[in-house]
């Protein structure tokens, strides 16, 4: 619901990223009512085209995503089957004829049943052309046809959406597509970004449980980026130093770059990773964040020579207010 409706949808990814198994995993959801990552399904049969593995690995991937359970008696698995212009369609309608609550086609991989070459078209033509077909066909049958196809090695920080392999006539003709991403091969995360003529744009964050072999919702790529900014403003060794240094009364500190380089070794244990000139830019940066937490931030120039003053505010008419070094009797030394 919400994310997959009638029509052609395409979901796009790097190899061996764990597509297929998503792919195995929606379809039982959907022969069994069941929610997929987190969304609810209506129940329908499914065909499933696991055109890139053999039956002794399907039978292996089933045992494992199903634990003990039986496999859905209304999905129905096929791993081989003709190209677009050799009767794909006729056999899907074939397959619809005889199973009439078919609702979700799956063809993994789309390459393997694109039709031969047209020299006279280019590139765009073709592929619009081919996914037109799909299209056509999936509203005719009133079912959702969702083809999986992988993605550039080149990425595209600026739109994921430009990643899929091909020209803009696959994406063109499509109503729904998804895109599986990772920044690096290695990550646990993977970002699931969806858009559409029916749906809401949006991206989750998913990982795949290992130990499960099932994909799971971490949450939405908004709120997982909300965790590691404070993640990573927790872990910044300036901020845990000041607030080390600002722990005690007169809640304040005091100090240049130098002297705050050799505080940040001794509170943390390890090397400041910023220089002098750099440890500058990197309290700007965090400036905001320090004030929303508590602490006030102020430099104190004398020629050439800086201080940086760290103090914790405190509740004022309401508002909160910086401990004045002047509070103290203090006098400002370069």
């Amino acid at each position: 619901e919400d994310v997959l409706p009638e029509g052609l949808a395409i979901i796009c990814a790097p190899s061996k990223t764990g597509k297929s198994w998503m792919m195995l995993q929606l379809s039982v959801a959907v022969c069994g009512g069941q929610e997929f990552l987190d969304f609810k399904t209506k129940t329908g049969d499914c065909l499933y085209y696991a055109l890139e593995d053999s039956k002794f690995r399907l039978q292996d991937r089933m045992n494992k995503l199903l634990k003990e359970a039986a496999a859905p008696k209304n999905l129905h698995l096929a791993i081989r089957a003709d190209p677009l212009d050799g009767g794909l369609l006729d056999r899907i309608a074939g397959e619809i004829a005889e199973y009439p609550n078919i609702r979700l086609v799956i063809i993994d991989t789309l390459q393997k049943v694109r039709g031969r070459t047209n020299r006279t078209e280019t590139t765009y033509t073709s592929d619009y052309r081919e996914m037109s077909i799909l299209k056509d066909f999936a509203d005719k049958h009133n079912i959702c046809l969702l083809m999986v196809h992988h993605l550039r090695k080149m990425g595209d920080e600026n739109d994921v959406f430009n990643m899929i392999s091909g020209s803009n006539g696959i994406m063109g003709a499509c109503d729904t597509i998804f895109i599986l991403s990772k920044k690096k091969r290695g990550d646990e995360n993977a970002t699931l970004s969806m858009t559409g003529r029916d749906i809401r744009q949006c991206d989750l964050v998913v990982r795949f449980d290992s130990e499960k072999y099932r994909w799971e919702v971490v949450g939405t790529a908004e709120e997982e980026e909300r965790k590691r900014k404070k993640r990573e403003y927790s872990d910044n060794p300036i901020v845990r130093t000041v607030k080390e240094l600002t722990i005690n009364p007169p809640f304040a500190w005091k100090g240049t770059a130098t002297e705050l380089m050799k505080a940040v070794f001794d509170v943390t244990g390890k090397p400041c990773p910023y220089s002098s000139v750099g440890l500058g830019k990197a309290i700007r940066e965090i400036e905001s964040q320090l004030y929303y937490d508590g602490i006030e931030h102020t430099v104190k120039r004398s020629g050439e020579s800086r201080t940086h003053c760290f103090s914790k505010r405190r509740e004022h008419n309401g508002y909160r207010q910086g401990y004045l070094f002047e509070e103290k009797g203090e006098k400002e030394t370069p």
